[in-house]
């Protein structure tokens, strides 16, 4: 599925505090703790395959003894050291050592290499390359998952921004049919003074202007509450917000929807971290089988003995080769986690079935919602287009006295509700267009623009 980046250029405000949309995405970014974990947990995955295998340093241990007899002075010393090395891609360890021991009877100078290459169990590191593999998918698996994260906190950032656009369109428009009510109360005023107008009509007008100024605190209160809570989560206060570029989002975000394919699920996101998810189980199962599996091993090596036992000079050098066998036998925690491996890749896949079942239905009530809310979007529209239109004629009208001020003020208090359902109906098709988007993974984060 190809996807799109929604790149927005935005005129800067000319106020230093202002709040575009480019700003509230860059300062969400940097502020927003889901982005900053999600940065954490993809630096710590850089660690997770070297973390899982054991490890490739080399190991060097050094002994140092020494023995007293409290009634002679026939004392003994013991000096030895040891260098160990696996070499883990291949399953092959290697060590070498030598030991120094003096006691009365003896003086011991022995020297020892050995090669062990596993030939059942890790055979040429077959199981170590497997525990690699099984690490990579695990990491290519938590990435997607840390994208999807990312982008779902991404969405919600969209979402928040159209949020509080809409408040502060609610409380402007609620601030523009307070004035216009006052307006039409000074009308009134002068028609009363006209004797044209009774002080009744004077006295519903006067009420319109109440119930107005009660909508604009409400609306005001709503829109400061929210305004504060994100200058809280942006760590940014602002006096002015470019509420037009909640339009602009919503324009972009359309033209980004007339280019995507319909999501589907093999071909998402969400699908490949299903697979991935899979095949790490499964190769995890493979592994804990092998922990109580017997282990075959061949051994080469080499042995040097220049030492002084009862009163005998012995100098001698040797080639070493044999096998080594372990046999684990009553491991009851390896064969239960073995089970346990393989039932959890059975519900792996019992998983993805139910993720992709899941992805359709929620597909299909997206696609359904974005439907209803894009008619629904029309249509209130067009009812404010036509009330604006009602509104000035009737307005016209009143002033020539051929309707009644009930009539004029139920036109406007129409006019004013159908302008509320209009920003309403606009935020709920924002909203589930989002949602479409990130479904078809196309919400792409680039920096302070999207």
């Amino acid at each position: 599925m190809r996807l799109f980046y929604v790149i927005f250029i935005l005129t800067s405000s000319a106020y230093a505090n202002s709040l575009d949309l480019n700003k509230f995405i860059s300062l969400s970014l940097k502020n927003d703790p889901s982005f900053a974990n999600v940065e954490a947990s993809n630096k710590a995955l850089e660690y997770l395959v070297d973390s899982g295998l054991p490890s490739r340093e080399f190991t060097l241990s050094f002994v140092n003894e020494n023995g007293y007899n409290a009634d002679t002075d026939e004392n003994t010393t013991l000096i030895s050291a040891l260098l160990e090395k696996s070499i883990i891609e291949t399953g092959t360890d290697f060590s070498i050592s030598h030991s120094r021991v003096t006691r009365p009877d003896r003086r011991e100078n022995v020297t020892q290499i050995r090669l062990e290459q596993s030939l059942y169990k890790n055979a040429f590191g077959s199981d170590l390359r497997l525990k690699k593999s099984s690490l990579l998918n695990q990491e290519s698996l938590e990435r997607l998952e840390l994208l999807e994260s990312k982008e779902d906190a991404f969405a919600e950032t969209l979402k928040s921004y159209l949020a509080l656009s809409k408040a502060f369109r609610d409380y402007a428009l609620a601030k523009s049919l307070y004035e216009d009510g006052l307006k039409l109360e000074k009308n009134v005023a002068s028609k009363v003074r006209a004797k044209v107008a009774s002080s009744t009509d004077l006295k519903r007008a006067q009420l319109l202007v109440l119930l107005r100024k009660e909508e604009l605190l409400s609306k005001k209160t709503a829109y400061f509450s929210l305004k504060g809570q994100i200058q809280k989560n942006l760590s940014y206060e602002f006096e002015n917000f470019a509420q037009q570029d909640s339009k602009v989002l919503v324009r972009k975000l359309m033209s980004i929807s007339k280019k995507i394919e319909e999501p589907v699920w093999e071909k998402t996101r969400a699908s490949k971290i299903a697979k991935l998810r899979k095949q790490f189980l499964k190769k995890e199962a493979k592994l804990l089988d092998a922990v109580d599996s017997p282990d075959l091993s061949f051994v080469v090596g080499y042995n040097k003995d220049d030492s002084f036992r009862f009163s005998t000079n012995i100098e001698r050098s040797e080639t070493v080769v044999g096998i080594k066998l372990e046999v684990p036998i009553g491991n009851t925690q390896a064969a239960a986690n073995y089970h346990t491996g393989r039932i959890n890749h059975i519900k792996s896949q019992i998983q993805a079935r139910q993720e992709a079942l899941s992805f359709e239905k929620r597909k299909m009530d997206v696609f359904h919602r974005l439907e209803q809310a894009r008619n629904q979007m029309k249509v209130d529209e067009n009812k404010v287009n036509l009330t604006s239109s009602i509104v000035k004629e009737e307005e016209r009208r009143f002033s020539f006295g051929r309707i009644d001020l009930d009539t004029l003020i139920e036109l406007k208090s129409s006019f004013a509700s159908y302008r509320t359902e209009l920003e309403q109906s606009r935020l709920n098709f924002g909203l589930v267009l989002i949602d479409w988007l990130n479904m078809a993974d196309s919400l792409k984060i680039n920096e302070s623009r999207i």
